[in-house]
């Protein structure tokens, strides 16, 4: 079973208090999500209709300056599980370290799947795997890059689930509807703090979205998490003010991390990614303050933090006594 951050519930077990006496810093989402408008009771009765889903995919395109084909997903989680389905068996390469559900997913359904640690070495697989910026140390990769590695390779996959809270371009506006062999997949709920929604897309060419959208059917997310999308995307004062709060933010984090000697090495404006001496026992001294960090099994001294809000990188100044 893979690991992800998030998981408050076994900080409590272990080290006890209660739920709102912690800090959660284990996940990369945005802490302040966007505000929720007021709906009716038919939104939460209705199946959206096809005109709705078009009407957010119209969107989609647009902010994201793309003439790819898109499929609303329920969460970009589902995609990259279902992803393996569409595919021929082929050879994965995957540039690690990075969010680890991409391998398991691949091999669970049989594919042969190995890790590098160098873009160069994506050049000799079938199927190329990259996270853009990278999750967790925020390494990003040249668009031109990119594009030279998907005319070497069969498919290339390009999680963007960060792009947002990143200086990370996007390669959306280099692929379309004709595009067969460029796969990109990105999260709602990160930059707009509502993962609870479970919303994602998937880009690439219109076949393979096809493909996609027959496995889903009709009705992919709810109707709620349309108009929220539709509202939320399209809303440029509210995502501006929201990427400049959290590179403050980040700011802010590093420096009070900083007085415990704990070294920044990446990241995005959603998450920071710390060198420490010893990692667990990092983790565990935080933890022991009520305060939740993420920790990778193939790191000794590789420690996360998302972002706090405002009020929690007050209360984080008290118990850490900065």
């Amino acid at each position: 079973m893979i690991e992800h951050g998030g998981n408050i519930d076994r900080a409590i077990t272990i080290y006890g208090g209660k739920k709102k006496e912690w800090i959660d810093l284990s996940t990369g989402i945005n802490p302040e999500c966007y505000p929720i408008p007021n709906f009716s009771d038919a939104d939460w009765r209705n199946l959206p209709t096809f005109t709705e889903i078009e009407n957010l995919e119209f969107i989609i395109k647009s902010i994201f300056n793309t003439f790819a084909s898109v499929m609303l997903t329920p969460g970009s989680q589902i995609a990259i599980s279902l992803l393996p389905l569409l595919l021929k068996k082929q050879d994965v390469c995957i540039l690690e370290p990075t969010y680890g559900d991409y391998t398991e997913s691949f091999i669970n359904a049989g594919f042969k799947v190995r890790s590098c640690k160098d873009i160069q070495e994506l050049f000799k697989s079938k199927i190329a795997i990259i996270v853009n910026p990278n999750n967790p140390d925020g390494k990003n990769y040249r668009i031109n890059d990119l594009i030279l590695l998907s005319k070497k390779v069969n498919i290339l996959i390009i999680d963007e689930s960060f792009v947002e809270a990143s200086e990370t371009q996007s390669i959306l506006g280099h692929i379309n509807k004709k595009t067969s062999n460029i796969i990109v997949i990105k999260s709602f709920g990160k930059v707009y703090g509502l993962a609870g929604l479970r919303l994602g897309f998937v880009f690439s060419g219109e076949g393979l979205i096809d493909k996609f959208k027959r496995i889903f059917s009709f009705w992919p997310v709810s109707t709620v998490a349309i108009k929220i999308a539709s509202k939320a995307l399209t809303d440029k004062e509210w995502i501006k003010s929201t990427q400049a709060k959290l590179k403050k933010k980040s700011y802010v984090l590093d420096n009070i991390m900083k007085t415990l000697h704990f070294e920044l090495i990446g990241g995005t404006n959603l998450f920071r990614l710390y060198l420490t001496p010893n990692a667990k026992l990092a983790q565990i001294f935080l933890a022991k303050k009520f305060i939740w960090s993420r920790i990778f099994s193939y790191s000794e001294k590789w420690l996360r933090l998302g972002i706090p809000c405002d009020r929690n990188l007050k209360k984080l100044q008290i118990k850490l006594k900065v």
